[in-house]
């Protein structure tokens, strides 16, 4: 199985930090640093991250949708 890109770091105050695991620094999306969030919201945000990041790598294979059909109507 492939590593993980994404993980997670608790902070002081007991807040969460999402962090890219090859390079240890905090993620960076639209220019906002990904820290000082609630557990849960770092969570789904890490789930997300890891799954675009396993779709793009090919580690996880979306099936195609198969084509609508053009004649209903």
């Amino acid at each position: 199985m492939a590593t993980l890109r994404y993980g997670l770091k608790v902070e002081a105050n007991n807040v969460w930090a999402v962090i890219d695991v090859f390079t240890g620094q905090t993620v960076v999306l639209g220019g906002c640093l990904m820290s000082n969030l609630p557990r849960d919201e770092a969570d789904d945000l890490l789930d997300l991250l890891n799954l675009k990041d396993g779709i793009r790598r090919g580690t996880i294979k979306v099936p195609r949708r198969p084509p609508e059909d053009e004649d209903k109507g």
